[in-house]
């Protein structure tokens, strides 16, 4: 569970433009950004300009560009903090 290593959970609305999305981002300033596959474009630009952010990982198997990375992928070192 994300609360077992001191993370919370922010989500945030698909319906926003990236702008408005940036600015729900930059609120929390995130490390990981999860993200469904369907809004790759959208999370690379917002990585482009959050700069803190380190992963996008793709919420589904299916990852459409070589830096983001599958959530199943990085979850066990996530939960067991080997990131």
């Amino acid at each position: 569970s994300p609360a077992m290593i001191g993370a919370v959970l922010v989500p945030v609305n698909y319906r926003l433009s990236t702008t408005e999305m940036m600015e729900c981002i930059e609120d929390c300033a995130p490390k990981i950004l999860i993200v469904d596959s369907h809004f790759i474009s959208q999370a690379q630009e917002i990585r482009k300009q959050c700069k803190w952010i380190t992963i996008v990982a793709a919420s589904d198997k299916i990852a459409a560009k070589p830096e983001i990375i599958s959530y199943e992928k990085i979850s066990d070192q996530i939960f067991f903090c080997k990131l």
